[in-house]
């Protein structure tokens, strides 16, 4: 596992990565439920800064939503139909490759 000072170098890069780390007891216990290790971001695109710059909050949990075992839901009307309290959507496809 990477230091924790080579995670923090990582997070601070300029590529942003999530970066792994250890789920400490400060979390809500409904925040990944059962797992051990969260990842973290920061903000890196433009809608990410937008929703910092507007909100008071420090943080925000952000999920993909999509169901252990179950195909990953890419359509706007199957994201809305997981029950978020708030979802981002947007009006670009999502490519389904075909294997």
């Amino acid at each position: 596992m990477l230091s924790f000072q080579k995670r923090r170098k990582l997070l601070l890069s300029l590529q942003r990565p999530v970066v792994i780390l250890k789920k400490k007891n400060l979390l809500s216990e409904y925040i990944s439920p059962g797992l051990n290790n969260i990842g973290i971001m920061l903000p890196y695109s433009g809608m990410h800064h937008v929703l910092f710059h507007y909100s008071k909050q420090p943080a925000f949990v952000m999920t993909s939503a999509n169901v252990p075992g179950e195909p990953m839901a890419i359509d706007n009307e199957d994201i809305l139909s997981l029950g978020a309290d708030f979802s981002l959507l947007h009006n670009k496809n999502i490519k389904k490759q075909m294997r």
